[in-house]
């Protein structure tokens, strides 16, 4: 049960999330023209911070991956390891929520001044 093996699969997503993200933070085109009045404003601050909380994600899980064996080897068997793991994931949890509304409110600020009028390619 190596979990070093993991890296290089967490490390190619964490670098597909961060192409996808790039590319759509310099192409703001793409949150244009959304129905049920949805502004670019909500859309493309939205999609940026659902990128950002799927790159925490992955590194969360990355730092996991790298934990676990680490704790096999130096603390032997133990027996509430499923407790560490559920608490790991909790505190992710909760801290990619709490991230996820900082980057939102922060990207509609910001964009509200980058395009007072809308944005117009």
């Amino acid at each position: 049960m190596n979990q070093f093996k993991r890296w290089p699969l967490i490390l190619s997503a964490l670098m597909l999330e961060a192409w996808i993200g790039v590319s759509l933070y310099f192409a703001p085109g793409w949150a244009n023209g959304w129905p049920f009045g949805l502004t670019i404003y909500r859309v493309w601050s939205g999609g940026m911070a659902v990128i950002g909380c799927l790159m925490f994600v992955t590194l969360a899980a990355g730092i996991r991956a790298a934990i676990c064996p680490l704790r096999l080897r130096y603390l032997g068997e133990f027996r509430f390891a499923w407790l560490v793991c559920r608490a790991w994931l909790m505190v992710c949890a909760i801290a990619t929520a709490i991230l996820g509304m900082v980057i939102y409110r922060t990207l509609i600020a910001e964009t509200l001044k980058m395009w007072p009028n809308g944005y117009h390619p």
